[in-house]
């Protein structure tokens, strides 16, 4: 448990250190960094489309190799999740991808279930946020 509270303080801290989070990321909802927010509309749809069809299936990877208690996998998988919602500011699925990375180190199926269950619902809520910032940017 304490590799667990370490990686996810080193997490928290790595997304802190880009400023403290906007008003709509206080109430839970999911805003895109700066740095992306500028490039368009266009290109922001196009960015967002892939990242939810490339995140959807490699859940479903993840959730495979789950099953297969294959910890080297799960730990590979929630490793590349993290590494894409962290770039488009997704700081809970990042938070849960680095949680998954940790139990699967430590071998708990218990927890990496757990973790898992939680990853899909903040997925889902995750594309809900992105489709729905995507309908203002695109009426603005």
């Amino acid at each position: 448990m304490e590799t667990l509270a370490t990686t996810r303080t080193g997490v928290r801290e790595n997304l802190d250190q880009e400023g403290p989070p906007r008003a709509a990321e206080a109430r839970g909802q999911w805003r895109p960094p700066e740095d992306l927010a500028c490039l368009g509309t266009a290109i922001m749809i196009d960015l967002l489309a892939a990242f939810k069809s490339d995140t959807g299936e490699q859940i479903s990877q993840l959730s495979c190799l789950l099953s297969q208690a294959n910890f080297a996998g799960v730990k590979s998988q929630a490793h590349t999740i993290k590494g894409a919602a962290c770039q488009l500011g997704a700081g809970d699925l990042t938070s849960i991808c680095a949680e998954l990375e940790a139990a699967a180190l430590s071998g708990s199926l218990s927890h990496l279930g757990a973790c898992m269950r939680r990853l899909d619902l903040e997925y889902m809520q995750l594309c809900s946020d992105m489709d729905a910032y995507l309908s203002i940017a695109r009426t603005s």
